[in-house]
């Protein structure tokens, strides 16, 4: 016996519940993320691509390279008079939005307009500044 197409996609899609639609969660909840002025958080893409275009208008340069070796993932430097930050392209989604966030955490931001998400990761992420009896300390103990 031959089973029509649209009889199969039907059997494989999950019933509708109380007449809900497919686009809502059980827990009623929409499956778009929120954005921050939603008071919702963002997903990690999301941030990735805020990210890269808050390092495009600061005129730092990302590149995803293959990298090799225990030095880690990527990290900050400059090139030649330009702030370049270089990312395993191996890297998870989540070590390339740490990487690109700690980077440009450390370069000047005056004069650029970034989305409030992002501004307040940069701000969150950005290291404290440390005396140098401190520097010293960490550098002595290694940690």
């Amino acid at each position: 016996m031959a089973v029509s197409r649209s009889s199969k996609t039907a059997a494989r899609r999950p019933a509708k519940r109380d007449g809900k639609s497919d686009s809502k969660r059980d827990d009623g909840k929409s499956p778009k993320s929120a954005t921050p002025s939603e008071g919702g958080r963002l997903k990690i893409p999301e941030l990735l691509v805020e990210l890269e275009e808050a390092a495009r208008q600061l005129e730092v340069r990302v590149t995803y390279e293959a990298m090799s070796g225990e030095l880690g993932a990527g990290g900050l430097c400059k090139v030649k008079g330009q702030w370049r930050v270089i990312i395993d392209k191996r890297a998870t989604p989540g070590d390339r939005l740490s990487i690109l966030a700690l980077a440009l955490s450390r370069v000047p931001r005056e004069g650029i307009t970034l989305t409030p998400a992002v501004e307040k990761l940069l701000t969150e992420v950005k290291p404290r500044a440390m005396t140098a009896d401190e520097e010293i300390n960490e550098l002595a103990t290694g940690s």
